[in-house]
């Protein structure tokens, strides 16, 4: 797994990437802001109608490439696992979850993995269909519409026998609003506001502080078994009042 942050000046200099990747990063940059350009705003203004706002930017505004944010792209490369690993692991079925920013852009090859958690309860495959991506819908933009748009839970578990041998490379790119961004529910939205939706959170909340709260319980499995055991009932207080879940097979 290897991360990109944005090319901007806020993280320039910061990493110090092998030379392989140097030697290509030009062209990762370019792929990088045409993916933000030509897709992630797009897709802002596509939810910016949906909600019937007067304003088809106002997502675009707070996702603004040259502003700090946390957007990152990311390579990586499933190396084939034995039966007996899979089985260690319960092939990958204790790791639905949701990611923390607006979406995530999924480039996949035709190798079964990626499920989705269906409103009936049911884990369903999601088919890689040539020349698309996937998108998953993620947890800002759903602080952003109290809770109107949904967050995709999903996980990725064991391929099917026939294709347990072959090695899978993911690109991705997850992105996020401003690192200013307050993740209160758009209130020039007729939509949100003939649902009656409210706040996520006790408090306001910026996009930063998110960050750095869910990705406290990503980044440390032992203060995360830690902080789900003090609730027991699969849920953790993630910021402010809002919980996260455990999704089990």
């Amino acid at each position: 797994m290897y991360n990109f942050a944005k090319f901007t000046k806020d993280f320039e200099g910061k990493y110090n990437h092998p030379d392989l990747i140097k030697a290509h990063l030009i062209e990762i940059e370019q792929f990088h802001r045409a993916l933000h350009s030509n897709v992630v705003l797009p897709l802002l203004r596509l939810f910016a109608i949906i909600l019937q706002l007067p304003d088809e930017e106002y997502l675009v505004k707070q996702h603004t490439y040259e502003e700090k944010s946390e957007d990152h792209f990311r390579y990586m490369l499933y190396h084939p696992r034995t039966n007996e690993e899979w089985e260690a692991s319960n092939y990958g079925k204790g790791g639905g979850h949701t990611d923390l920013g607006t979406v995530t852009l999924l480039f996949r090859q035709p190798v079964a993995g990626l499920q989705i958690l269906g409103e009936d309860n049911n884990w369903t495959y999601v088919s890689a269909q040539p020349g698309t991506i996937t998108v998953n819908l993620a947890d800002t933009i759903s602080h952003l519409t109290g809770g109107w748009l949904k967050s995709s839970v999903h996980r990725v578990v064991a391929p099917p026998e026939d294709q347990l041998q072959y090695k899978r490379t993911g690109l991705l790119y997850f992105a996020r609003p401003h690192n200013k961004t307050v993740l209160t529910p758009i209130t020039d939205s007729p939509v949100l506001q003939r649902e009656g939706v409210n706040p996520r959170f006790d408090k306001l909340v910026t996009m930063e502080e998110w960050v750095r709260a869910k990705q406290t319980l990503q980044l440390n499995p032992e203060i995360a078994k830690k902080r789900y055991a003090e609730k027991g009932d699969g849920t953790v207080e993630v910021l402010a009042g809002f919980h996260d879940r455990k999704y089990k097979e």
